[in-house]
């Protein structure tokens, strides 16, 4: 089968990863208070970086500011962790038995932080991977495969094939084939 898995909220822990570098980027400007704590992702309703910022109490000027300093750090992109502690494994042996395709989005179609970024990342937490079999592609319902594993609402409302949803409070409502909160959950989905 052809799969195709999307990296971040998916492969990788984007949104905790996200505000560690926010609240880095915050601490080094004169402008700003953080007024309150988001303890996870499963609390919020969007999957906004700016509102993720908001949510700090930043007025949202300021927070698009943070999200594209964070965006432009080529560090944040390379040091970004796995979803869960077998995310690694499982993803091994779903490439060993399919063929898999990571499909990502470049935030900013202009940001080589972010591409560089993720091939580099791919260098370092997956060797195994064929990085020919990676898809920039800010439409991936347009993509041609049997399965795609994703968090995003239109990519999963829109791909012609099965749909796999990261399960989160912002893509609850969208009508998919199966709902997923880890990768332990892909494991038995799929049976591997």
């Amino acid at each position: 089968m052809i799969v195709f898995v999307d990296m971040d909220m998916t492969l990788v822990d984007f949104y905790n990863h996200f505000m560690k570098y926010a609240k880095f980027f915050l601490l080094h400007r004169q402008d700003f208070d953080i007024h309150k704590e988001v303890t996870n992702i499963h609390d919020l309703k969007t999957c906004s970086c700016t509102s993720w910022v908001e949510s700090l109490g930043i007025e949202n000027n300021i927070a698009w500011y943070i999200r594209c300093d964070v965006f432009d750090s080529l560090i944040f992109w390379i040091s970004m962790l796995f979803l869960n502690e077998n995310t690694y494994e499982i993803f091994m042996d779903l490439c060993n038995r399919h063929d898999v395709y990571i499909s990502t989005s470049a935030f900013n179609s202009d940001s080589f932080p972010c591409i560089e970024g993720k091939v580099r990342w791919i260098d370092k937490h997956l060797p195994f991977f064929d990085k020919t079999k990676l898809i920039y592609c800010h439409h991936k319902e347009l993509l041609k495969g049997d399965i795609i594993i994703d968090d995003y609402v239109s990519v999963l409302e829109k791909f012609n094939g099965t749909t796999i949803a990261m399960d989160y409070p912002y893509n609850n409502k969208v009508k998919t084939d199966y709902k997923v909160r880890n990768w332990s959950d892909i494991k038995r989905l799929l049976e591997l």
